[in-house]
């Protein structure tokens, strides 16, 4: 028996967000910021609704009838855009131990077939254990977070105001 999204080990929004929090601490050390994400929970359960997981690598396929892209993602910077699979794997209690991105990582299988601004039509993975996984948004920013962007224009406003001063 599959059933999709079935298990929320917490309420619905406090899970968002706990997925929010890990996805953007893996963002810390890396040269992107996440724009934003579709999270799915995807579990197994037996005719006990026991939590199971497969015996083995299991491909999951997901194509979307219509293309799918999160509401706070503008396509306006799609040129920085990627779009990649993040598996959020868990410990044996259920805990997050590690974020994942599934294409970047050349140990992992997996792929997303996006259209021209950036919304997904279809994703596809190879994995042998079941938690979360994204649809994540990464902004490049050529190469700078946000907040690198912030400090470098305050610099530069206190720069020409002290030039503006002398002159």
């Amino acid at each position: 028996m599959f059933r999709f999204g079935h298990h929320f080990p917490k309420e619905t929004e406090e899970q968002y967000k706990e997925v929010e929090e890990q996805l953007n601490k893996k963002a810390e050390n890396e040269d992107y910021d996440i724009e934003g994400f579709l999270a799915y929970d995807i579990t197994f359960v037996n005719e006990n609704d026991a939590e199971v997981e497969p015996n083995g690598f299991v491909k999951v396929s997901m194509e979307y009838k219509k293309e799918a892209i999160p509401d706070e993602v503008t396509t306006s910077d799609d040129a920085n855009l990627d779009v990649t699979v993040m598996h959020l794997e868990e410990n044996e209690n259920g805990d997050i131990k590690d974020v994942v991105d599934m294409i970047a990582d050349t140990d992992k299988e997996a792929s997303v077939d996006v259209t021209e601004n950036v919304k997904v039509k279809k994703a596809e993975f190879k994995t042998e254990s079941f938690s979360v996984f994204t649809l994540t948004w990464k902004n490049s920013n050529g190469g700078k977070s946000r907040t690198d962007l912030i400090t470098l224009i305050m610099k530069i406003i206190q720069f020409q105001e002290k030039v503006e001063e002398k002159y």
